[in-house]
């Protein structure tokens, strides 16, 4: 096939204008015209209509130097037509019948791609409430592509360049997830109620995942704070039955009971108000009930508050991540066990638990869990890439980091929001550069769209008010939100999130370019890394890079490439997704190395099969561990 003929060839749109010729916009026609006729179909078939209809415009244009969209469309449908696709081929005919209805129906050149979701509902089942659920959002997504964001970024996003992950959320206005520090959060009776509701409410006004930061850490108090009032309450109790009540100062008592911070050593704190054998004995039993009682309130009250959320409104997308494990008082310990007990025993499908390891020690309480076929992920605080001056560092359940900030003495996880991310595909810049030098002006063009893309999602944000939002900035989770003044735009509050630029396809440009260079995508990563900083500070934003492999960007890329290359690639488009970042690296230090130069995070998957020893799993876990890798996904299954 002659490139050069497509290169001198001009598009003249029906508006008069006249743009480059563009072969993906070809390819991605005759997918939507397979998508929309077949559940099934072989991608390869797909790609042979769209070579067909490159070859018929490359022999019969080759003279000419331009070239009609309605001339391209007539190509595509007599080529489906005469390769017998006559499904497709009549679905795309009335496509274009609709859109030409459309497009005379409607003044404003926007206002006909509404149709498109009107049609979609009439081919739903209206009656599911899901259905409702799916066509508002079919309704969205198509206001934001004729409103919201310049046609650049759509047609990039549709032709597998970029993915916009928030596509379907931009008329929203709203952020993707937070870090939550629920440490603000005012500890009385109805404590554990109102943070139900409270996170309940939240999900209304953020689409993506909540991280419930240190849990174990975060309920502490509150079990303090019930610990006191039942020692008071069983102390009161059984001193009025025995008849003692009256020679004790229980007013002092209380006080000082009250004004305990730390419960560990209450029995020495207060002794000296018991004298007598039976008051002592009294005291003992008051402690002992007291403990019993308190770890049954607790733990039933977790159990509550993660049933709960779990069964949370099937309006959001995405769920809640519980961070645990990094609290080492004796409390802290007891809530870390209580936790792990409610998620041994209930399958949850809407939190993901994030489990923190200090001390190596740690990994025998999770074996039983593996064994039970439960998947989660680890953050390894002992690693290099996880040491704060500040605090924990904290993870969404993909692997998304949230620590850097431009502002370096807020440079912490507590109170971060996650604003929006973008995804590159890599293995696309791979599989359409000539060289090293073609392959990163390729990246930095396709970095450029991402960024700019964000910072459109992030000034649309920014145009809401702080009454928008009735609790996102209720009880002070956000950081620096207590600064937030009435009728105040939330782009001082905004600022202090994080805006990804995510990377996916690695490993496939490893095959195509570097040949599983190590050192080679070292200096991508570092490349990457210094894009991010030069542009945060460019921006006087937060930009990160990240390498997540989100299952529907992945997807979409890979459908889009094999449309255009086919499906033959060996190892780049014979699968059905790209693979995750860490498989481009041969070796354990590799990954913990490459880790360390994704400001934004990554995902290290260790997949345990369901007969693996105990023995075997600790080892792996140990070693990836003790190699300093810092976020661990473990997979169970097989």
């Amino acid at each position: 096939m002659n490139t050069n003929v497509f290169d001198e060839l001009v598009i003249v749109k029906r508006s008069g204008q006249r743009v480059a010729f563009n072969k993906a916009k070809i390819a991605i026609a005759i997918k939507k015209a397979f998508d929309s006729t077949y559940d099934e179909y072989d991608v390869n078939a797909v790609n042979k209509i769209f070579a067909d209809v490159l070859n018929y415009i490359e022999d019969n244009y080759k003279e000419r130097k331009t070239i009609s969209v309605e001339d391209i469309q007539d190509i595509i449908e007599n080529t489906l037509n005469a390769s017998n696709y006559l499904e497709a081929y009549e679905a795309f005919k009335q496509y274009r019948v609709k859109r030409a209805q459309s497009r005379d129906l409607f003044t404003t050149k926007q206002q006909h791609k509404f149709l498109k979701a009107m049609e979609f509902l009439s081919s739903r089942d209206v009656n599911s409430f899901q259905s409702i659920i799916t066509f508002a959002k079919s309704i969205s997504t198509e206001y934001a592509r004729a409103y919201l964001l310049d046609n650049k970024y759509i047609r990039n996003h549709d032709e597998g360049n970029i993915f916009i992950h928030n596509l379907g959320m931009y008329s929203f206005q709203i952020s993707r997830g937070s870090v939550l520090d629920l440490s603000k959060i005012e500890i009385n009776d109805n404590y554990i109620f109102y943070l139900i509701n409270y996170l309940k409410n939240l999900k209304k006004e953020q689409y993506g995942d909540e991280v419930l930061a240190s849990l174990d850490k975060v309920l502490t108090p509150y079990y303090i704070y019930l610990y006191k009032n039942y020692l008071i309450d069983y102390l009161t109790k059984y001193l009025e039955i025995y008849g003692i009540l009256p020679y004790i100062n229980i007013g002092a008592l209380k006080d000082e009971i009250s004004m305990l911070e730390d419960i560990s050593d209450c029995k020495n704190e207060l002794n000296k108000y018991f004298k007598s054998e039976v008051s002592k004995k009294i005291f003992e039993k008051s402690l002992q009930d007291t403990t019993f009682t308190t770890n049954n309130k607790v733990a039933d009250d977790i159990k509550n508050l993660l049933v709960s959320i779990e069964d949370e409104s099937t309006l959001k997308t995405e769920g809640y991540t519980i961070s645990f494990g990094s609290a080492k008082s004796n409390i802290g310990l007891i809530i870390r066990k209580m936790i792990l007990d409610v998620f041994k025993t209930k399958d949850f499908k809407n939190i993901s638990f994030n489990y923190k390891i200090y001390d190596l020690k740690q990994i025998d309480e999770i074996l039983d869990i593996i064994e039970m076929g439960k998947g989660f992920n680890i953050i390894n605080l002992l690693s290099n890439s996880n040491k704060t001056n500040v605090s924990d560092i904290e993870y969404f359940s993909h692997g998304e980091k949230l620590i850097d900030n431009i502002n370096e003495d807020k440079r912490q996880s507590l109170g971060r929001i996650m604003l929006a991310n973008c995804s590159i595909n890599l293995a696309r810049v791979a599989l359409t550069s000539k060289d090293i030098d073609d392959f990163y002006l390729h990246l930095n063009n396709n970095l450029d769209l991402a960024k700019n893309e964000l910072l459109v999602a992030f000034e649309n944000m920014c145009n809401c008010y702080k009454e928008n939002y009735t609790y996102l900035f209720q009880e002070r989770v956000i950081l620096d939100s207590e600064k937030l003044e009435a009728l105040q735009k939330v782009r001082k509050i905004f600022r202090g999130g994080v805006l990804y630029i995510n990377i996916i396809g690695l490993y496939e440009a490893s095959l195509l370019f570097f040949k599983n260079d190590s050192s080679q995508l070292i200096k991508l990563l570092e490349y990457l890394n210094d894009y991010a900083k030069k542009i945060s500070f460019e921006e006087r934003l937060n930009f990160s890079i990240s390498l997540i492999n989100y299952s529907d960007a992945s997807s979409h890329f890979i459908n889009v490439d094999k449309t255009i290359f086919g499906s033959q690639i060996d190892g780049i488009t014979t699968k059905n997704s790209y693979e995750e970042a860490y498989k481009a690296f041969k070796t354990i230090n590799e990954v913990s190395a490459y880790e360390r130069l994704s400001s934004g995070g990554h995902k290290y998957s260790i997949e345990v099969l369901s007969k693996t020893s105990k023995k075997k799993i600790k080892e792996t876990l140990t070693e990836a561990i003790n190699n300093d890798v810092a976020f661990i996904n473990v997979k169970v299954g097989g």
